[in-house]
């Protein structure tokens, strides 16, 4: 909870008038800034690997069942329309081949979105340490600092 109070700080000392334009001091507060972010920084990245640990697990397996439910359909050909789990060496009017592209497009998907959800949270993270600088000059620079950050991923 330090580094909430140190980053509250860093913008409070601005808004309550003791903002100091001596270097030691800006340069003690962006060595802190930096700090935090790295620190912020490595908690989101290890946020995301837990997280997409767990996705790439359930896309494997959902994707496994897609496959299977979909390829073993046997409705893709022959006017066939019944699910044929019983007889597995019989591909006539199997859907194997639409199953595999089902399971790769859900997996194209997921990745696709894991990599936006990556994207988005170093782009969240970087824009909280520039509002904080931006907040040091003025209230206007910081919104509109977070306004712009915050509209990279809607």
């Amino acid at each position: 909870d330090d580094m909430g109070q140190e980053s509250t700080s860093l913008v409070m000392d601005d808004v309550n008038g003791r903002s100091s334009t001596n270097s030691e001091d800006i340069s003690l507060k962006s060595e802190r800034l930096l700090t935090i972010y790295d620190a912020i920084t490595v908690g989101a990245k290890s946020f995301l690997h837990a997280e997409y640990r767990i996705c790439v697990i359930f896309l494997v397996v959902f994707g496994g069942v897609v496959w299977v439910l979909v390829g073993s359909a046997g409705n893709c050909g022959s006017g066939q329309t019944s699910i044929r789990l019983t007889d597995p060496t019989s591909l006539e009017g199997s859907c194997w081949r639409e199953g595999t592209f089902t399971a790769v497009s859900f997996m194209v998907g997921g990745l696709t979105s894991i990599f936006s959800g990556y994207l988005g949270m170093m782009i969240a993270v970087y824009t909280n340490a520039r509002c904080t600088t931006a907040a040091q000059i003025g209230w206007t620079e910081a919104f509109n600092t977070a306004f712009r950050g915050g509209a990279v991923m809607g």
